[in-house]
């Protein structure tokens, strides 16, 4: 254990550091780089009677901090921050442990009091509820064997919301009340206003009661959640209903059950979005029951088309399990956007069995007892095409947080790995299903991976950074890219090439523009029977075809490459890929169009123009503000009447955006047109409207719903001249009534 005097070592040269503050990591345009928190290390605060620890040894609770550095603080310790910014409401996220648990049912508490601007906010009760897990006892049978006695996620996180204005360089400090508390960070964030219903596009709210009764009652509906939090007793099954809250930080839908699959929300049909609440749970291990069965997840089952945007979901066996396994089908086409997958006891997201073109972006991935990033191909039902983009996974307490087990041209791109318990990336065949397939590569790329690896994992074994395991439950391991990955301080080694069992072939593994600087750079125990951490080992005696390693290494504690095959393997030090180019910023984004008038039922095509035109990712990402309606991608669907604000944002910096106010009119035949009065003739392109009356307005709708005429009848008759063939829906709004006319040339 090494005791440091208020402040750490920071190791990585691209950290940036201001103020005491964590800045969202490392680089722009990698990492969840636009989260809209930042963070304060508690070490970099300002400590009264209290010290910071930084320990490498799984045994201490420090290990499971932020760079393996927490402040202790006794009764009476403080520690103090000057946050920077400019908050219309505070929300604060403290990250906490509390010591002395002897088993996981003990529930130690402790309290701290929080001051902000000098004013005392409240005195909280932290606890350990939900935290200091065993894996020897906690009823997974894949844990049967563990080796190690060591506690596991040791540390939760609390938050709070305080609805005042609060100015830059505004004090937020926490005073122990108790001996045993232990503080790892603080993260700060102004929260925007709570979203109204007409805001969301609802046409039904609920505010209390039998959400699933209601659900059940609003089918086709986008259901608003109001302010407040929601307990329900078993699973929540959206249907065919879109869920909107008021935001992460006002609508919680709190599940009550301990029972196997008897919570979170549970996909069966398609479209089922869901945004803007925050899922939490009484459930408290992997296993509540001390069984094998499962617990349940935050989001489960199988969906198509849909977006999940803007959900903190902590506390379940796992965020998000995408598999069908009542007959639900495969899930495609779904997207995770700006999400904080914390505190679960397995994966953060797990695309399963047959999951295709699935996107999760823009999220947070923090303390989750499994694969963080994970796609797996069970059943024999073939992953392909899912992407990983632009997030964060920090201190995942077991496996890894981008995990690969079989499929073809999933991506894992533009990520940050920090700090975890054991592998940062994982590929292998040990679970077997459809495995590893021909066609597109699977890729990791632009990928920062930070003090991961351990000599001591679950089992009692080492693990590397960077792991590539072959395993006779799948074919070969082949068919995969990796471009531009920097493998920072690892723990232990930096990558393996290991077969396990029989194991079956690596091959045709692309390993370009890598960077290795730094193994067992904390002087951890060693394997007695490997010696010091390597940069590249061979374990086994893999079978190797056509793997190449091009790539550079500096700071290797131990030999650089151990047991390499004689054939197979290529290995490269120069004339590698060039990683780090320039980044060429999103400037601005203009949507087009930014009004039209279409009827209920039909359709716009929107298109951005991006400056600059040679910016790095000119990819925009298509959202609705409020109204109702679908996108799909740039196409919007207008479902009702009213108004529709979409907006088209950078997907490299989602503050730049421009938005789209759409017009939605509801023609309905309350009259008759042969009754009016009114007669149409159509001749070569033009309109006569005969028996007009003299103000009348007629609005002109082609067959997409778009409008694209409107004028006010000063003439009887009333012409509309070079219209292109076509049919055509003339609306007449003084009486309210509509018909459809084709035009010929």
């Amino acid at each position: 254990m090494i005791k440091m005097n208020n402040k750490k070592y920071i190791l990585f040269t691209f950290l940036t550091v201001l103020a005491g503050a964590f800045q969202p990591l490392f680089a722009q345009q990698k990492g969840y780089y636009d989260a809209p928190y930042t963070r304060y290390e508690a070490n970099l605060g300002t400590l009264t009677g209290a010290s910071a620890t930084t320990s490498y040894s799984q045994a201490d609770i420090a290990f499971e901090a932020s760079d393996r550095t927490a402040v202790n603080l006794r009764n009476g310790n403080s520690v103090e921050w000057n946050i920077t910014g400019n908050f219309n409401r505070l929300g604060i996220v403290i990250r906490y442990s509390v010591a002395g648990v002897i088993n996981h049912t003990d529930n130690k508490t402790a309290n701290v009091q929080l001051y902000v601007g000098g004013e005392l906010k409240e005195t909280l009760t932290l606890n350990t509820y939900y935290s200091w897990e065993m894996l020897k006892d906690n009823g997974d049978v894949n844990n049967s064997t563990s080796m190690t006695d060591s506690w596991r996620f040791r540390f939760d996180e609390v938050r709070r919301r305080i609805d005042q204005n609060y100015p830059n360089g505004t004090t937020v400090k926490l005073v122990s009340q108790s001996n045993d508390l232990w503080i790892d960070f603080i993260e700060v964030e102004s929260v925007p206003e709570p979203k109204t219903a007409v805001q969301q596009g609802a046409d039904a709210s609920f505010t209390g009661g039998d959400l699933q009764a209601f659900i059940n009652s609003n089918q086709g509906k986008t259901i608003y959640l109001a302010q407040g939090t929601y307990n329900i007793g078993t699973t929540l099954e959206p249907k065919n209903t879109k869920l909107a809250g008021a935001g992460m930080w006002y609508t919680e839908i709190y599940f009550s059950s301990k029972m196997s699959l008897q919570g979170g929300i549970h996909f069966t049909q398609s479209g089922q979005n869901v945004k803007d609440l925050s899922l939490s749970t009484y459930n408290n291990s992997r296993h509540s029951d001390n069984s094998n069965s499962s617990g349940y997840k935050g989001f489960w089952g199988s969906t198509s088309n849909a977006t999940i945007e803007n959900v903190w979901a902590e506390h379940f066996e796992c965020g998000a399990w995408m598999a069908g396994y009542s007959g639900e089908g495969v899930t495609s086409n779904v997207t995770f956007r700006y999400c904080r997958f914390r505190n679960n006891y397995a994966d953060g997201i797990n695309f399963c069995k047959g999951a295709n073109n699935n996107l999760a972006e823009h999220c947070d991935f923090r303390n989750n007892g499994d694969d963080d990033m994970a796609v797996w191909p069970a059943n024999n039902q073939q992953c392909y095409n899912n992407t990983f983009q632009y997030n964060t996974a920090e201190l995942c307490w077991r496996a890894s947080s981008c995990a690969l087990y079989g499929g073809y041209g999933n991506r894992w791109q533009n990520i940050i790995v920090k700090d975890n318990y054991e592998v940062g990336i994982r590929m292998n065949g040990i679970f077997g299903g459809s495995c590893f397939a021909d066609g597109t590569p699977n890729e990791f790329s632009n990928i920062d991976v930070i003090g991961c690896g351990t000599p001591y994992n679950t089992y009692g074994n080492p693990d590397p950074a960077v792991d590539i395991t072959t395993a006779s439950n799948c074919s070969d391991l082949r068919n995969i890219n990796f471009s531009c990955i920097n493998i920072l301080n690892s723990k232990f080694d930096a990558v393996y090439f290991r077969k396990e069992g029989s194991g079956n072939q690596i091959r045709n593994i692309s390993m370009n523009g890598i960077t290795i600087n730094g193994t067992n750079r904390y002087g951890q125990n060693q394997n007695s029977t490997w010696g010091n951490a390597a940069g590249i080992r061979f374990i086994n005696t893999p079978n190797i075809s056509n793997v190449s390693f091009c790539g550079t290494m500096a700071n290797i504690q131990g030999t650089q490459i151990v047991s390499a095959p004689a054939s197979g393997w290529t290995y490269i030090a120069s004339g590698c890929t060039s990683c780090g180019s320039t980044v060429v910023d999103v400037a601005s984004v203009t949507i087009s169009p930014k009004q039209q008038t279409i009827i209920v039922g039909g359709q716009i095509v929107f298109s951005t123009t991006i400056l600059p035109s040679n910016a790095t990712n000119p990819q925009v990402n298509y959202t609705i503000q409020s109204g109702n309606g679908v996108l799909n991608n740039n196409i919007l669907t207008a479902n009702a009447a009213g108004t529709i604000v979409v907006r088209a944002a950078a997907a490299s910096n989602a503050a730049i955006y421009d938005e789209a106010t759409i017009t939605v009119n509801q023609p309905s035949a309350v009259g008759n047109i042969e009754d009016s009065g009114i007669k149409i003739i159509s001749n070569n392109g033009n309109i006569e409207i005969q028996g007009i009356e003299i103000g009348e307005k007629v609005l002109v709708y082609n067959i997409l719903g778009i409008k694209i005429y409107s004028q006010t009848a000063t003439q009887n008759p009333m012409f509309i001249n070079n219209l292109k063939s076509g049919v055509y829906i003339l609306f007449f709004e003084n009486k309210n009534i509509s018909t459809k006319i084709i035009v010929s040339p």
